[in-house]
């Protein structure tokens, strides 16, 4: 059996114990449940700029900023 800890992870209305082999393991089982993912359309990237949103960028592995 691997080692596993029970990780607090929060977001700005709950909070949520998670036993796992890791941070990231944590947070992508939270994640799993609160969050759905999919390809933006236009639509969603036209109305979601409107209204103030604007795109993040995730660091690969030797950005430098």
């Amino acid at each position: 059996m691997s080692k596993t800890r029970i990780y607090k992870i929060t977001s700005a209305q709950k909070q949520w114990l998670v036993r796992a082999a890791s941070r990231n393991q944590a947070i992508a089982h939270v994640a799993g449940q609160e969050l759905e993912a999919r390809v933006a359309t236009q639509d969603d990237i036209i109305g979601a700029l409107d209204s103030g949103i604007k795109v993040e960028r995730v660091k690969q592995e030797g950005d430098s900023q």
